[in-house]
């Protein structure tokens, strides 16, 4: 093998050794999913996804507005099944939220809410997107990600409303 050829190929081989594979899976992920609203039971709800070597666990800390009812914060948290770890692994995938779609509206000063979700993957890297007015999470995987997520806190803070 001739010099030029030698050459050539060690920097096909450092390209390749960077280039991060098509078929790598994402495994690990925390997504949290802030919800802050302009007139409500609450004044914000956090929900926490941390998904790790296969297991999953979420948690909602939601702070309540000062009322007769009382104020503090209320929290409830529960391990993810395995289909939830398998589902929220596949759509943060396809939903590629590293990718941009961030802009979206802020809309509690008219009593409504302002919805970001941040995005850790692998512990490596972070992106917060708001998803309040955010044509992106109409459509496709990134729709049913944050669906997926709703339904998560809708039943922790129904529970945490039971008390």
């Amino acid at each position: 093998m001739n010099r030029p050829s030698l050459a050539i190929a060690f920097i096909l081989a450092l390209v390749f050794v960077s280039i991060e594979p098509s078929w790598a899976q994402l495994t690990n992920v925390q997504l949290s999913l802030k919800r802050e609203y302009g007139r409500s039971l609450f004044r914000e709800c956090r929900l926490d996804v941390t998904i790790a070597d296969g297991k999953g666990r979420s948690r909602l800390t939601c702070s309540r507005t000062s009322s007769p009812e009382g104020s503090g914060s209320v929290t409830r948290d529960r391990d993810l099944t395995a289909s939830e770890v398998s589902d929220i692994l596949k759509l943060s995938e396809a939903s590629n939220l590293f990718a941009g779609g961030h802009v979206g509206t802020n809309s509690t000063a008219v009593d409504g809410l302002f919805e970001t979700l941040m995005v850790t993957e692998s512990g490596r890297r972070t992106a917060v997107l708001v998803s309040s007015g955010n044509d992106s999470f109409t459509i496709g995987s990134r729709r049913d990600l944050i669906r997926l997520l709703y339904s998560l806190l809708n039943e922790l803070q129904k529970a945490a409303t039971q008390e």
